[in-house]
């Protein structure tokens, strides 16, 4: 098992713990100083206090485990706006917001956006231009967040 495995099985006990959903973790740097950059969320938006309490716990089981015997930095957070949404929680927090889009539809490769207005379990709803178009999840390859100045 990896390294980025073990670290995945054990923060996402903890993750559940605390009601966050763990969304990633990266590792980077150097072998003997890496940084492990964890990645959660909830549906009401990460607090720094939960950042706080989750990287508390996260040291406590890494430093109990002679498998990250290395001097690492931890940094926990939220995944910012520019992060690829996956979950439903995610797209329903920011509905009333623009979203980029890149889709696969009909064996063709399409960008669009658009307001998001609605999602359901099989599509999203956005409105482009006034107009709502229904956009089937399985055909979504990524969706953002686009800020707007």
């Amino acid at each position: 098992m990896s390294i980025q495995q073990k670290l995945e099985e054990k923060i996402g006990p903890l993750c559940k713990e605390l009601n966050l959903y763990l969304l990633e973790v990266k590792i980077k740097g150097e072998r003997r100083h890496p940084v492990f950059q964890v990645y959660v969320d909830n549906e009401k938006g990460v607090t720094l206090g939960e950042c706080e309490k989750l990287t508390r716990m996260i040291q406590d089981e890494i430093d109990m485990d002679d498998d990250f015997n290395v001097n690492y930095r931890l940094d926990v957070s939220s995944p910012g706006v520019g992060h690829p949404l996956k979950y439903d929680f995610e797209y329903k927090k920011n509905i009333g917001r623009l979203l980029a889009v890149s889709l696969n539809e009909n064996g063709e490769e399409l960008s669009v956006e658009g307001i998001l207005k609605e999602i359901t379990e099989k599509a999203l709803v956005l409105e482009i231009k006034n107009e709502s178009k229904e956009i089937l999840r399985e055909n979504v390859k990524q969706a953002k967040v686009k800020v707007q100045w």
